[in-house]
C-alpha cells in the first residue's frame, strides 16, 4: 500500500493550520514552531515520499502543539495524537511503499479519530451548543457566510435552532460511521465535508 496521498494530505491540512492560525507579533516559540510545520508541510506537500521529511513534520506537530497548549484548538490537539501515531509507527522507516508503517499506523490512528470524534460529539450534548444564539454551530456557520460574503444568520432567525441540529447530527454519525467497516469511507467523508 503506498501512503504517500496519506502524507500529502496530512501535510496540507498541517499548512492549513499555519495558515489560519493568529498573527504572533515578535519572535516567540510559538511562531517558530508555526514556521517550521509550514515549511516542513511544504516540503511533504511536494515529496510525500521522503521518510525524513515526512517524520520532521510530524514532530514538528507535536512540538508546535505542546508550545501552544494550554491555548490549543481541539483540531490541534488531535493533529498531534495522530503525529505522536505516526511516530511510533516509524516514517522512517526503510519499507518503500509504505506498507509496514500503515500497518503500524493505522490502527492507533483510528481509534484515536473514534475516541476524539465520540468525545466532541458527546461535548455538543448540552444546551449551551443548542441554544441558537450562543451555539459555537451559528458562530461557524457565520464565519463561512462572512467568508462568501453572504448574509450571516442572526439569533433571532427561524435558520439559527436548525443549525446547532444539524452539526449535532452530523457530529454524532461519524463515530457510528467510523465504527463499522463498510461505512467508515462515508463518515471519514462526511468530516471532511462538515468542517470544510
Amino acid at each position: 500500500m503506498d501512503v504517500t496521498i496519506w502524507w500529502r494530505w496530512w501535510a496540507i491540512a498541517a499548512f492549513a493550520h499555519v495558515v489560519g492560525a493568529p498573527t504572533v507579533d515578535g519572535l516567540s516559540l510559538r511562531g517558530l514552531a508555526n514556521v517550521a510545520v509550514g515549511w516542513l508541510a511544504i516540503a511533504v506537500i511536494t515529496r510525500p515520499d521522503h521518510r525524513w521529511l515526512r517524520t520532521g513534520l510530524v514532530a514538528a506537530i507535536v512540538v508546535s502543539a505542546v508550545v501552544e497548549a494550554p491555548l490549543i484548538g481541539n483540531h490541534w490537539w488531535l493533529a498531534a495524537a495522530i503525529s505522536v501515531a505516526a511516530l511510533a509507527a516509524r516514517p522512517w522507516g526503510d519499507d518503500p511503499d509504505g506498507a509496514g508503517f500503515a500497518r503500524r499506523f493505522a490502527p492507533t490512528a483510528r481509534i484515536v479519530l473514534l475516541v476524539f470524534y465520540s468525545f466532541a460529539a458527546f461535548a455538543k450534548l448540552n444546551t449551551g451548543f443548542l441554544d441558537p444564539v450562543e451555539s459555537c454551530a451559528r458562530f461557524f456557520a457565520n464565519q463561512s457566510l462572512s467568508f462568501w460574503q453572504l448574509p450571516e444568520v442572526p439569533g433571532d432567525s427561524p435558520v439559527a435552532p436548525v443549525l446547532p441540529a444539524i452539526a449535532l447530527v452530523v457530529e454524532l454519525a461519524v463515530p457510528a460511521l467510523l465504527l463499522v467497516p463498510r461505512t467508515r469511507r462515508f463518515g471519514v467523508f462526511l468530516a471532511i465535508v462538515f468542517h470544510l
